[in-house]
């Protein structure tokens, strides 16, 4: 248990880790033309890159960098693309809350790396990803790309307000290749700047009926099962202060991973669904020898995000640290409380006023064997379920837990 305790309070000790590298089987095309297939170090590239770095093989020691202007594109086998591009990019920040105060449409001359999210005929489409925001490419057949433009601004009421010309590139694309596109201006009016509304609109306008998942973003289902240490007491004015029960009982759980890039499974954002169950009892005795003994059951479900960061991070081993928070709806029952006096016996039933809902915040620390099996250490703070101003009631849990994700 003590092990435990340090694995998990390293959750909240400031990390300083060196850089590690991830070279995977890729290419670069030249800008003659010519490929060269080697390693590229790969990375979650939330900014992309300005420059990559490639190897030969990956015994080298040293990698040869490349920049946008001395290659065509480049591709991680099997999973991404990018392409180089040269053009005019919007310069306005786009990001919630860093707006301009009015609407800014310029634009700079740049080279840029763009990552192709969907390959199709006659249009493709690429994003790109910087600190001011993300813009998005659209490419008709062997044609230079395109931006996408949209701008948000405050407006003198300090209201957001957009300038939205994406969708009239968009309306102009399906009547221009797909005049067939049945509700097109209602379809794009309702479409927001985002991947996955950008994206129906251009496969409809493809004619594109197959639903193969496209870009990055990828998700896995996963179910599991967690042993729980949990620690229950009393603490404040109360005859069973400093009273504590211990239960060892288990926990089934079920979820969700979100990926920000599947490929690479760094950052992954959980959805948690667990069955729990808690059996405490207590005893205590006052200077007159009067006796009581508190019991009860709790049957809980909790449910709530996670964020987890893998430290460490390959294909066959990854280690993370993670945080949470949980809401526990909560059902009770056995809820008595006993008191033994000199000629009496008295049973109260709910003495006691429990929560049916309260929040709880998970940390982890785990590992993930092969992108299937994950084994980790939880620990959940002392929650109390009471709402006295005198003294509470609450659990701190223990647990380790096994997951089994059920997705490719």
């Amino acid at each position: 248990m003590k092990f435990l305790r340090l694995l998990l309070i390293a959750a909240l000790c400031p990390l300083s880790l060196l850089a590690q590298s991830n070279f995977k089987p890729a290419y670069i095309v030249k800008l003659s033309g010519d490929t060269l297939k080697g390693y590229i170090n790969y990375r979650e590239w939330e900014i992309l890159p300005e420059v990559i770095e490639f190897k030969n093989n990956v015994a080298e020691k040293q990698a040869t960098k490349y920049e946008p202007a001395q290659i065509s594109s480049f591709g991680i086998t099997n999973m991404d693309k990018y392409v180089s591009y040269t053009g005019n990019i919007s310069a306005d920040d786009n990001v919630f809350p860093n707006l301009p105060n009015q609407l800014d449409t310029t634009t700079v001359r740049d080279t840029i790396f763009l990552q192709l999210l969907y390959q199709g005929s006659p249009l493709s489409l690429y994003s790109h990803r910087d600190s001011r925001k993300i813009r998005y490419f659209i490419q008709e057949n062997a044609q230079q790309p395109v931006e996408l433009k949209y701008h948000q601004y405050y407006a003198q009421t300090q209201q957001i307000s957009t300038f939205a010309p994406y969708g009239q590139q968009l309306f102009n694309l399906a009547g221009k290749y797909n005049p067939e596109f049945k509700n097109a201006q209602i379809q794009i009016e309702r479409s927001k700047f985002n991947e996955s509304d950008i994206l129906r609109v251009i496969k409809s306008i493809n004619n594109d009926k197959s639903k193969e998942q496209t870009g990055t973003i990828g998700s896995d289902f996963y179910v599991g099962l967690m042993l729980n240490r949990t620690v229950t007491s009393f603490e404040g004015q109360n005859v069973f202060d400093g009273k504590q029960s211990v239960s060892y009982v288990p926990r089934i759980a079920a979820g969700f991973d979100f990926y920000t890039n599947k490929y690479t499974q760094k950052l992954i954002l959980r959805m948690e669904l667990t069955l729990s169950y808690l059996n405490a009892s207590f005893s205590s005795a006052n200077r007159y020898n009067d006796f009581y003994t508190y019991k009860f059951n709790q049957y809980a479900v909790n449910i709530g995000p996670q964020v987890l960061y893998n430290i460490y991070n390959s294909d066959k081993f990854k280690f993370y640290l993670g945080v949470g928070a949980s809401v526990n709806l909560a059902a009770y029952a056995n809820d008595e409380l006993r008191t033994s006096a000199t000629n009496i016996q008295l049973a109260e039933e709910s003495y006691y006023s429990l929560m049916n809902y309260y929040v709880t915040t998970p940390l982890k620390a785990g590992v993930i064997l092969n992108k299937k099996l994950d084994i980790s250490a939880t620990y959940i703070r002392r929650a109390p379920f009471t709402n006295y101003i005198a003294f509470d009631l609450g659990s701190t849990l223990y647990g380790l837990s096994v997951n089994y994700r059920l997705g490719k």
